[in-house]
C-alpha cells in the first residue's frame, strides 16, 4: 500500500474526524504526521496504532499531541500545526460548513459519552432525574458538542428540560472533569475514561473480556480481575463471560455457580440505565438467557439449551439498533451451533442463512451453514458455501470450531 493510501485509511481507523484539505495533497512522500487528540475511549484505536509500530511500519512517523479542548484542536488543524485531529463531530460539521478548510474523512465509533452523577446525589437513573426536577441540581456539559447533545438528548426522553435544572457551561472537558471532581456539580456530561465509575460505561470496560470469549480463549476470560461489586453492570457482565467459560472447559460446578451469581446481578441491575440506544432491562436479560443456553448445551442438556438460545435470539431481535451493537454477538450462531449438535441440521441450516441476511459474508455463519449442509449431504451446496467461507476467512488467524460458537 502507498504511503497516501495507508494515511487516508489510517486516519479512519485511528477515529480522526478531519483533515486539513491540502495535506491530502501533501501526503505523498511525508514521513511525519502531526495528530491532535482530545481524551476518550474512541481515541483508543490511535495510541493501539501507535504502540503496535503500525504506523512506524508503513514509514510514518506519527506525532501525537493532547488538546485540551475541541476548539482548540480546529484552531491547530486550520493554523497547519496538526495535519489531522479527532474532535467531536459536531465542531467538524460546524467547520466545514462555515468553509473552514477541512475535510471529516471518517467517524470513530458510538458510545463512550454518558451523563453521570456524584455517587452521593441520590441520582441513580434518569428517573431519579426527573424526581429531582426543580431542585437546584447543578449539571456541568459543554456548549454546542457532542457532550450538550447527549444531556439534551437525555433530558427531553425523560421528560425534562434545561429550564428545570441549573445548566454550567463549559468550554474545556478538562475543566468540565475537574470541576465534578471538585463536586462543584451534581452531574455532568463527560467520556470514558472521566466516566469510570458510572454504571452505563461499564459495558465498555467489559469490552476485553468479551472479544477474549468469543474467540475462546477461556482461560483468559477465567484469568480476567473480577469487577468490584458496586460496578453492578461489569460484573454481570463478568459473570456471564465466566460461567461461558467455565463451561466450556467443563468445570461444571465453576460455571452453574456463576450462572447463579449472573442471575442474581440481573435482577440487582436498575432496569432503566441506559446502555447506548437500549436499557440495562432489555440488554441484562439477554445475557442470562443466552449463558443459559450455552452452560446447558455443555452440560449435554440439548433441549433447555435450544430454548433458552431462542429466547436469547428474540431478546436480541427486540434490541433498539446501536452502533457498536448492543450485544457483542448474534446469538444465532451460538442457536444453529446448538440445534446441529442435537442433529436437527435442517434447523441449523435455517438458522444461519436467517444470520446471514443480517450479517452478510459473516465467516462464523458460513462455516454454520457449511456444517449445516454437510450433515445433511447436499454436497454441491456444501462445496459452494466451503469456498464462500474460506473467502471470508482467509485473513483470520482463529480457527473455528462449533463447540466455541
Amino acid at each position: 500500500m502507498k504511503r497516501r493510501e495507508f494515511l487516508k485509511s489510517t486516519a479512519a481507523v485511528a477515529g480522526a474526524a478531519a483533515l486539513a484539505t491540502p495535506y491530502i495533497a501533501q501526503a505523498q512522500g511525508l514521513d511525519v504526521v502531526n495528530v491532535g487528540h482530545l481524551v476518550g475511549i474512541c481515541m483508543s484505536p490511535l495510541f493501539y496504532a501507535k504502540s503496535q509500530d503500525y504506523f512506524k511500519a508503513e514509514g510514518l512517523d506519527v506525532q501525537m499531541k493532547f488538546m485540551p479542548n475541541p476548539g482548540d484542536a480546529l484552531t491547530a488543524l486550520n493554523s497547519g500545526a496538526m495535519d489531522i485531529i479527532h474532535n467531536p463531530f459536531t465542531n467538524a460539521f460546524v467547520a466545514a460548513g462555515q468553509g473552514a478548510p477541512v475535510r471529516i474523512i471518517a467517524g470513530s465509533g458510538a458510545g463512550g459519552l454518558f451523563l453521570v452523577a456524584q455517587k452521593d446525589s441520590g441520582i441513580k437513573s434518569m428517573a431519579d432525574l426527573a424526581k429531582a426536577k426543580g431542585k437546584g441540581l447543578k449539571i456541568g456539559t459543554v456548549r454546542f458538542n457532542t457532550f450538550e447533545l447527549t444531556l439534551y438528548r437525555a433530558l427531553v426522553k425523560a421528560g425534562v428540560g434545561y429550564s428545570d435544572y441549573e445548566i454550567v457551561w463549559f468550554n474545556d472537558t478538562l475543566a468540565l472533569a475537574a470541576a465534578f471532581e471538585a463536586k462543584s456539580l451534581d452531574l455532568a456530561t463527560h467520556v470514558e475514561p472521566f466516566a469510570k465509575d458510572m454504571p452505563m460505561v461499564e459495558a465498555f470496560l467489559i469490552k476485553p473480556v468479551l472479544i477474549q470469549l468469543h474467540f475462546a480463549r477461556w482461560d483468559d476470560v477465567l484469568a480476567a480481575p473480577v469487577p468490584a461489586p458496586d460496578r453492578m453492570i461489569e460484573q454481570t457482565y463478568s459473570h456471564y463471560a465466566r460461567a461461558i467459560a467455565a463451561a466450556a472447559k467443563k468445570d461444571f460446578e465453576k460455571a452453574d455457580a456463576e450462572l447463579k451469581s449472573l442471575s442474581e446481578s440481573v435482577k440487582k441491575v436498575p432496569e432503566d440505565v441506559p446502555l447506548g440506544n437500549n436499557t440495562a432491562g432489555k440488554v441484562m436479560p439477554l445475557l442470562e438467557r443466552t449463558a443459559t443456553g450455552r452452560v446447558a448445551l455443555a452440560h449435554g442438556q440439548q433441549e433447555a439449551a435450544i430454548a433458552a438460545l431462542q429466547q436469547a435470539v428474540a431478546l436480541q431481535d427486540a434490541l433498539q439498533y446501536d452502533e457498536p451493537p448492543a450485544f457483542h454477538y448474534p446469538v444465532r450462531e451460538s442457536l444453529g451451533a446448538a440445534l446441529l449438535r442435537a442433529g436437527k441440521a435442517t434447523e441449523a441450516e435455517a438458522v444461519f442463512r436467517d444470520d446471514l441476511a443480517r450479517n452478510r459474508r459473516s465467516g462464523r455463519s458460513l462455516f454454520g451453514l457449511w456444517q449445516s449442509l454437510k450433515a445433511q449431504h447436499k454436497d454441491d451446496a456444501a462445496e459452494l458455501v466451503r469456498h464462500q467461507y474460506e473467502a471470508a476467512w482467509k485473513g483470520a488467524d482463529a480457527t473455528l470450531n462449533l463447540d466455541a460458537f
